[in-house]
């Protein structure tokens, strides 16, 4: 912060001088024995500390420290008094003028030495934190814009598959990820998706998305094999430790047949043929614990004009409803419209009306797609 500056403002002269030997030996010091004159004085002079005589001419202590602040918002303030009238309401009036210490007149030099160096180191430490803060949003903004771009579009027709796919973050970065690609599917066209919450939030969370979003993507060279990207996804988190972990579910729908994993995720809902399925979980949660091969692959028929919808369970969170709930608001959403994008809008607006303006307590991601 460079050199720190105390302006001194006192009507009598041997105080003035006195407190200006005082402290000139450590701060940079401007004196004044006129408010108006120390008015003037501060446009140029920029103090950090204002130390100031409370009863003076032209204008009191207290309506100098206004004007002070209303052109140096950031000023400090230690306020001096040689009179014995009512101290008391003279000190109640400072602590109201926020200021930081009341001294009375005559004071000992190691008093006033004191209270000035703790006042500026205060003032340092509130702007370390306040710099800090700042880089910390800036480094938070950025970070959540790269998160950003690891989701593909909101809105997507793949072949004769429309998917839609929706992420309300709680915080400035989420563990929350969705993500889908094209697969050639014999030839026949198909769609291969993933929805995955990681645990925790914050940093930490976010770093582990990026981790579901590698290993799905690598499924390009597999034709995105619902098994062989979550053992991927696996093995990644081995690398993080025990206390790590990720439920997913990860699917590929390519000739009239659903291919899926449901690694400890909140069940899907299936429509086909007037009929709901449960796609319950159907393999332990994503993490360094369990061994290759406990995310087997299961199968589900997809017949013409099907449609599926799975979300995270941060859409149980932010209504306070039991997990257990999902797969009912699930069922009724997919029973009531064939149209992914008024199911995942339609149960996104509901779960954030309830919370009523406030932020959730948790991501909350959906998912779903219709066709063929």
């Amino acid at each position: 912060m460079g050199s720190q500056r105390v302006l001194i403002v006192d009507d009598e002269p041997g105080m003035l001088r006195a407190a200006e030997r005082i402290l000139a030996g450590t701060y940079e010091v401007a004196t004044s024995s006129r408010p108006g004159e120390a008015l003037a004085l501060a446009d140029t002079f920029d103090p950090d500390l204002l130390v100031c005589d409370i009863r003076m001419p032209e204008m009191d202590g207290f309506a100098l420290a206004e004007a002070m602040r209303k052109r140096h918002p950031g000023v400090d303030l230690i306020f001096m008094t040689g009179s014995s009238t009512e101290p008391d309401a003279a000190l109640v009036r400072a602590v109201r003028s926020q200021a930081f210490y009341f001294i009375q007149k005559p004071f000992d030099r190691q008093v006033l030495l004191t209270l000035v160096e703790r006042c500026l180191e205060l003032r340092r430490l509130r702007h370390a934190e306040r710099s800090h803060t700042l880089r910390m949003e800036r480094e938070l903004a950025n970070a959540r814009a790269v998160q950003r771009t690891l989701l593909p579009g909101p809105s997507a027709a793949i072949g004769g598959f429309r998917v839609e796919a929706r992420l309300h973050g709680s915080q400035e970065l989420g563990g929350d990820l969705y993500d889908y690609h094209a697969i050639d599917g014999g030839g026949a066209g198909g769609v291969a998706f993933i929805i995955a919450d990681a645990c925790g939030h914050g940093a930490s969370a976010a770093l582990l998305t990026t981790v579901v979003k590698t290993s799905f993507r690598a499924g390009l060279q597999d034709e995105f094999d619902p098994g062989a990207v979550i053992e991927r996804l696996a093995e990644c988190i081995r690398h993080f430790g025990s206390g790590s972990f990720v439920t997913a579910f990860c699917g590929r729908i390519a000739l009239g047949r659903l291919d899926y994993v449901n690694a400890g995720h909140p069940a899907a809902m299936l429509w086909r043929a007037g009929e709901t399925t449960h796609i319950h979980a159907t393999s332990p949660i994503v993490c360094g614990d369990f061994p290759v091969g406990s995310w087997p692959v299961h199968h589900e028929p997809w017949p013409k004009d099907s449609r599926l919808l799975a979300c995270t369970d941060g859409l149980a969170e932010a209504p306070h409803r039991p997990i257990r709930q999902l797969a009912a608001l699930l069922e009724a959403a997919i029973a009531a419209c064939d149209d992914p994008a008024v199911m995942v809008d339609g149960l996104l607006d509901s779960a954030l009306a309830t919370l009523g303006g406030c932020p959730a307590s948790d991501d909350i991601a959906l998912l779903g797609v219709a066709g063929s």
